[in-house]
């Protein structure tokens, strides 16, 4: 006698359904709001949550594969690359993460090796993207568009926008048990409370500056195509260095004699010439062009004038980060400019070291560049930037340093801090030739108030429309 208690499609269908189910049931646990899913929404994505109480929160995409799933199956492949281009090419401004759960993977240590960082394998990757690109399964504005994405794009999104998540239902169900009776992502009363209106006026302090005093000078000229490699030159060239490399023209603003060697050997270096870099500017077609010229040229000399404190610029999920290295976790806590950069947490299973950083960003207002700074959390195993913390346990640390608690002073100190560090608005600052000066926004215009009562906030649009100055984002 065989009794087949797996059942046939009907019943893995069902199996498919309480598995998502049990998905759901985790990350509730893990304090997220289920926002909706395939059926109800009639999108690809089988599951979004969210943090509702954190504004600006990620949200989290979520693909259930009730099956043994393997890396290579076209099919997998197909939808993996439909949320590439939902990625890159998205214009809602909430970003998401990509979590992929399978009952089983087949050759699970293949997949540790294209998505999980520290045992990425470089061939893995590039079979994984190669077979991604090659996919007959793709119709041709999807085949256009992967083929169209350079291999490091997609190797960003691989590595910090997705995760891998092998999980049978029974340790699912365990896992949100835990979690629940752990009450680790417990609300607090802050974010369910109803607080009196505010009736008395503040000034509002900008965590921005005016950029008012560009450089000087852009330098451009041609690129020497047979000795230009894409790849080699992103994967050598440090961040900080203020180059770009457009339409086989490489665009500086370093002189030609401050040039890297791997940027001479692929430059005609005869064919450099200066541009007045405001008048450049001038044309909303190089606006990009100019912010990551000038992102990169601010880092460079966060980097040159605290060389002594062991500073990091890194880009992280595609933003650009400043911080300072911790010396080690012997030590409690490091200082610059008299206040707190970093901090040793020694106690516990994993010791961890707590980075007070700086997420920079060039925005636009009406004909004027502004440098924000958003001063945010991230965390280390040993105080180092190879070591910074991903993950689940980076979004566990987040929610028990949450910024979301900070009041206005606190957070403004913050920016200060930052201010003095990054030589902002200091006046014997000299900002002639390829420097930057800043200029102190004294005057800001809001179109919203505050509510002026829970009924009113709550129907307030809180969504892209509703911007906030000195927001944290996690």
């Amino acid at each position: 006698m065989f009794q087949n208690h797996q059942g046939g499609r009907e019943k893995n269908a069902e199996h498919g359904e309480n598995y998502k189910q049990q998905i759901r049931e985790y990350w509730e646990a893990r304090g997220y709001d289920y926002i909706g899913d395939s059926r109800d929404d009639n999108t690809t994505v089988d599951l979004v949550f969210r943090r509702t109480y954190e504004h600006g929160s990620t949200d989290i995409w979520v693909e259930a594969k009730y099956t043994k799933l393997g890396r290579t199956n076209n099919d997998f492949l197909r939808e993996f690359a439909t949320y590439l281009i939902e990625f890159e090419e998205r214009s809602d401004p909430v970003p998401f993460e990509l979590h992929i759960f399978a009952r089983e993977l087949a050759a699970p240590n293949k997949w540790r090796g294209v998505f999980e960082l520290p045992y990425q394998k470089e061939d893995l990757v590039k079979d994984f993207i190669d077979r991604l690109r090659q996919n007959d399964a793709l119709t041709a504005p999807q085949k256009h568009k992967i083929t169209g994405y350079e291999f490091d794009t997609i190797h960003e999104f691989i590595s910090e926008q997705v995760t891998i998540h092998p999980a049978t239902y029974e340790v699912l169900q365990m896992e949100a048990d835990r979690l629940d009776q752990s009450n680790r992502y417990g609300f607090d009363e802050r974010y369910t409370s109803e607080r009196e209106p505010i009736n008395e006026s503040e000034p509002l302090e900008p965590n921005f500056a005016e950029i008012d005093d560009l450089p000087e000078n852009l330098f451009v000229g041609d690129v020497n195509v047979p000795n230009y490699n894409a790849k080699a030159v992103r994967l050598q060239l440090p961040l900080h260095e203020p180059f770009y490399f457009d339409s086989n023209k490489v665009y500086s603003l370093r002189p030609p004699d401050e040039f890297p060697e791997l940027i001479e050997q692929v430059t005609k270096m005869d064919t450099i010439s200066p541009k007045s870099f405001e008048q450049w500017l001038g044309s909303q077609d190089n606006r990009d062009i100019a912010r990551v010229l000038l992102l990169r040229e601010i880092s460079r000399e966060f980097l040159d004038t605290n060389a002594l404190q062991d500073p990091i610029a890194l880009r992280y999920r595609g933003r650009y980060i400043l911080m300072f290295e911790h010396p080690n976790r012997k030590v409690e806590k490091k200082e610059v400019e008299n206040q707190l950069v970093t901090r040793a947490y020694r106690n516990g299973e994993k010791p961890f070291v707590r980075h007070r950083a700086a997420q920079i960003r060039i925005l636009s207002f009406q004909d004027s560049l502004c440098l924000a700074i958003l001063v945010k959390n991230h965390f280390t195993s040993n105080g180092k930037k190879h070591t910074l913390i991903r993950g689940d346990q980076k979004s566990r640390l987040h929610h028990r340093f949450s910024q979301n608690s900070y009041n206005n002073s606190q957070a403004y100190s913050e920016y200060r801090h930052w201010r003095r560090i990054l030589n902002i608005h200091n006046r014997k600052k000299d900002t002639s030739g390829q420097s930057i000066g800043f200029r102190k926004i004294t005057e800001i215009s809001v179109s919203k108030r505050s509510p002026g009562d829970k009924q009113e906030l709550t129907s307030r649009d809180t969504d892209s429309q509703q911007k906030q100055l000195g927001e944290f984002d996690d």
